[in-house]
């Protein structure tokens, strides 16, 4: 019974030491990944430089004639003549004409009646002229010289009323013509040929499109900053017309209560025709022209809690690393910004990515397209 125990015994411990060639415990050990801080950051970056930065106000404006007037009768008639539509003119050229028979008529008689009185004043005149060197050797009374002295006095009131009517008459066909006070085309009629008008009613309307002006509204808060002189550029682009560099011709004293502006004037030559009355303009007036200042793109500035600032790629290391920098700005501009104080010329500007750092990351800079930029320190800030 014993032997048969120890036999038992014998061959289970074989089979235990069998089972423990063939499997041998597996590894738990765990791999810990790299921290994600190691980890360059991609950034885009510029080499900040100084430029001359232009402060602008930005307006819209309207485009009207500088000469533009409708022509109205002085009198009452029939049109007998009209200029045509679109026709251009000088200046005097008469543009309609109204029936002028009883006019030329009246002119005729008037003209008729200033001889007659020339000629009794002649004659009145040379009668004094015999008489006062017989008055004066008292070889007529003074009666009889004073009677030749108001005669000839009366053809002398005579003369000058026949004068007069001719004046009169003259001035009555005159305002027959309706003529062009400027040069100019013919833009509207308001009466047509064979038409009965009185005076003060509109005929047409004579516009001068070669020099025109353009009227807008400046803000209140900018009343120091807009003179006589002060530069502007006029844009057309909704037109496909080229911007045009041209000066404040006329300021405002008065503040319309209605928008809070004043009004300006810019005159500005028409040279090739295309700009119309009416037509509306993108005006820019220079507020203020900063020399030597540094230009950074409005989006590198980073606002938080701590107040504004921008990164820059500190390259003293063996790795380029960001560097947050507190900084002050001055005026804005379309993308652009002024910063007075925080940075240096010279130095990287992190353009791209500096929502994705902090302070002492590790970065790397690419190009806008994502390729690794070479030497992204001599990208300049476009300014």
């Amino acid at each position: 019974m014993s032997k048969y125990l120890a036999l038992v015994l014998v061959i289970l411990l074989s089979a235990c030491g069998g089972s423990g060639d063939s499997a041998a415990p597996e590894s738990t050990s765990t791999t810990t990944p790299a921290s994600t801080n190691d980890r360059a950051v991609r950034i885009e970056s510029s080499t900040i430089t100084a430029g001359t930065f232009e402060e602008i106000i930005e307006l819209t404006g309207s485009v009207e004639a500088t000469d533009d007037a409708v022509l109205s009768a002085r009198t009452s008639g029939t049109i007998t003549r009209i200029t045509d539509l679109g026709k251009r003119v000088g200046r005097g050229y008469i543009a309609a004409q109204l029936d002028s028979g009883l006019s030329n008529a009246a002119l005729v008689q008037a003209q008729a009646q200033l001889e007659s009185a020339e000629a009794s004043f002649r004659l009145a005149e040379d009668v004094y002229n015999r008489q006062e060197p017989l008055f004066a050797d008292s070889i007529i009374s003074a009666l009889e010289f004073e009677q030749v002295r108001t005669q000839m006095n009366q053809a002398r009131a005579q003369l000058n009323q026949a004068r007069g009517l001719v004046a009169q008459a003259e001035e009555q066909v005159a305002y027959t013509r309706v003529t062009a006070p400027f040069s100019g085309t013919v833009e509207e009629h308001f009466a047509e040929q064979g038409e009965q008008v009185s005076p003060g009613m509109p005929i047409l309307r004579i516009v001068n499109s070669n020099l025109l002006k353009i009227n807008a509204g400046v803000p209140e808060r900018f009343a120091d900053d807009i003179e006589v002189g002060s530069p502007a550029r006029v844009s057309f682009s909704a037109y496909g017309i080229p911007p045009m560099e041209a000066s404040v011709d006329f300021v405002g004293k008065a503040i319309r209560s209605n928008s809070r502006t004043f009004p300006i004037e810019i005159s500005i030559r028409n040279i090739d025709g295309k700009l119309k009355p009416e037509m509306i303009a993108s005006v820019q007036l220079e507020r203020n022209r900063l020399a030597d200042a540094i230009v950074v793109p409005q989006g590198a500035v980073v606002r938080d809690e701590e107040g504004l600032s921008v990164f820059v790629v500190n390259r003293t290391g063996d790795n380029p690393v960001a560097e947050k920098r507190s900084v002050r700005t001055g005026p804005s501009f379309e993308g652009k910004i002024v910063i007075t104080e925080g940075v240096s010329v010279g130095e990287e500007l992190i353009t791209a990515g500096m929502n994705d750092v902090s302070s002492g990351d590790r970065v790397q800079v690419v190009n806008a397209d994502g390729t690794i930029a070479e030497d992204a320190a001599n990208d300049a800030i476009a300014s």
